[in-house]
């Protein structure tokens, strides 16, 4: 369903569907009054018309952070934001997470799995088309899923399947049908399988001319530089509405705020805190994601000073956290407790929140013998408020005796040398507690910067994937994240809103909980008034 609205600035409290925009529409003032109670203001004169028929044609400017000439547009190899608006573009998943970070179907049809979790079936949709006219089939998913876990391929996610899916764990039983033995179960593969960074190609794939069934086909791309789509018209789902898309690359904040207020794009992420006054004052239109998404600080156990786990907790203990919300994030957050994955239901509640306690952080400073301690800190300005907590968290921690220099690096140059830096902010969108430990805590992990390998941490971690019994697995990752709270190498302080900018004369921007831009990069859903 095409998720169209016309909305001054789109809260972060609500995430109104399709319908209830429209019952909004046709109710007026009441429902309006409802809406405003979700956190949704709505502009001043709401159309209908744009509501429920979008207007088809025109091309889409989207000015997204980041980029360099390492940039990739491979379904295979996607590492950046802006390497995740271009895969969003071009393919489509086997499942994902929806607006509220409910799991979805997308080319699948059924996924299902045996009573021990350690089988899992996945049927796709019949009839869907790739840009090529070529139809999808279970060749298609074999060939792809065989790839994210060949460690030749290096990709982003080979450390999400790989730990549990093997080259020979992939088989297909029929025209649709593919059968996934795992190495050991799993009962929440499910999970693992919704990663935004496994999408589905046709066998053969090739990055120079990229073929996928997403709503828009390839035309011309420039690393670093932008990239161009067109319409695909064939596509299974809603949309797309705009002829082209394209998605231009901006290293820096400024430029991008500047290029959405000159009317040289249409839509920009990631908006500066500081820069909501100007955006709105201008007359464009906020998009506030209330998000599951974190900024942190990245602990390189590699690094001599952070290996003691007191430094680590010291460091912790000197952030203080209220103040970060309100001066690093202008208000657009929420304290964070060192763990991720608030909307998982698994998420561990129990733990006590952290607080400042510089007392406390002086003694564990003097006990590990580091009462000078002196570091770098490296931060990139990929993710909006990312610079700014680090500059933030060096004033708050002198307070301790620490000394911690900041220094900015271009995001090209700091994924050049990712887990290489000895000390990082970083930032992540709403993840699951499974997916946060495949992708970052696993010692084999694509992102894990940290270098982190706890055996105790695996093996309630790894009790708990095998465990049928909900309430027996939600007890052991509980306990999982306790002990990761007790030497966690990420400090996590803040749960962060994602705010987005798009002008007056582009429709269909939703809410998101994913912490990704622009309600997940959904420019099918998108049109012109």
């Amino acid at each position: 369903m095409g998720d169209n609205q016309d909305l001054r600035d789109v809260g972060a409290g609500g995430l109104l569907t399709r319908e209830e925009l429209l019952k909004a529409a046709l109710a007026g003032g009441a429902a309006l009054g409802a809406a405003s109670f979700l956190g949704v203001r709505p502009a001043a004169a709401a159309s209908l018309e744009a509501l429920a028929s979008p207007r088809r044609g025109g091309t889409l400017r989207v000015g997204i952070s980041g980029g360099s000439a390492n940039d990739s547009i491979s379904a295979y190899e996607f590492r950046t934001a802006i390497d995740h608006a271009r895969s969003e573009a071009l393919y489509n998943p086997l499942l994902r997470r929806d607006r509220q970070f409910r799991i979805e179907k997308v080319l699948a049809q059924e996924v299902t799995s045996n009573k021990r979790g350690d089988v899992w079936t996945v049927r796709i949709k019949d009839g869907v088309e790739f840009h090529n006219g070529k139809t999808l089939d279970a060749d298609d998913v074999v060939y792809s899923l065989r790839r994210y876990v060949d460690p030749k391929v290096e990709s982003p996610v080979y450390g999400e399947l790989s730990p549990f899916l093997g080259l020979g764990g992939i088989r297909k039983l029929d025209k649709r049908t593919v059968r996934l033995t795992l190495k050991r179960p799993n009962a929440v593969f499910d999970a693992n399988l919704s990663n935004e960074g496994i999408r589905i190609t046709s066998v053969g794939f090739d990055p120079k001319a990229p073929v996928g069934t997403g709503p828009f086909k390839f035309s011309r791309f420039t690393p670093g530089q932008e990239s161009l789509f067109t319409a695909n018209p064939n596509y299974f789902k809603t949309g797309p509405y705009v002829d082209e898309l394209q998605i231009i690359n901006f290293t820096d904040a400024t430029a991008r705020v500047n290029a959405l207020l000159a009317g040289q794009v249409d839509a920009i992420d990631g908006v500066p805190y500081a820069q909501l006054p100007i955006i709105r004052s201008k007359g464009k239109v906020l998009l506030n994601s209330k998000t599951g998404g974190f900024r942190a600080l990245i602990f390189n156990l590699q690094t001599p000073q952070l290996r003691d786990n007191r430094v680590r907790r010291a460091l912790r203990l000197l952030i203080d956290r209220p103040q970060l919300v309100r001066q690093a994030f202008a208000g657009q957050a929420r304290v964070a407790n060192d763990l991720a994955a608030p909307d998982d239901p698994v998420y561990n509640r129990r733990i006590p929140q952290i607080r400042r306690d510089v007392q406390q952080a002086r003694s564990l400073l003097r006990a590990a013998g580091r009462s000078d301690l002196r570091l770098d800190l490296y931060a990139k300005p990929t993710a909006a408020g990312e610079v700014e907590m680090a500059t933030t968290i060096a004033e708050q921690v002198r307070a301790g005796g620490v000394n911690i220099r900041v220094n900015q690096v271009e995001p090209g140059a700091f994924y050049d040398r990712f887990g290489k830096w000895p000390f990082t902010t970083g930032w992540f969108p709403t993840q699951s507690f499974w997916s946060m430990t495949n992708q970052v805590y696993l010692p084999q992990a694509f992102f894990n910067a940290m270098h982190y390998n706890s055996p105790a941490y695996m093996k309630v971690y790894n009790q708990a994937l095998r465990s049928t019994n909900p309430n027996t697995r939600r007890e052991l990752a509980q306990e999982a994240q306790r002990l990761m709270h007790n030497d966690n190498p990420v400090a996590i302080p803040v749960f962060v809103n994602q705010i987005d900018a798009y002008s007056e004369s582009v429709t269909g921007f939703l809410p998101n909980r994913n912490g990704m831009a622009l309600n997940q990069f959904s420019f099918e859903l998108i049109s012109f008034k």
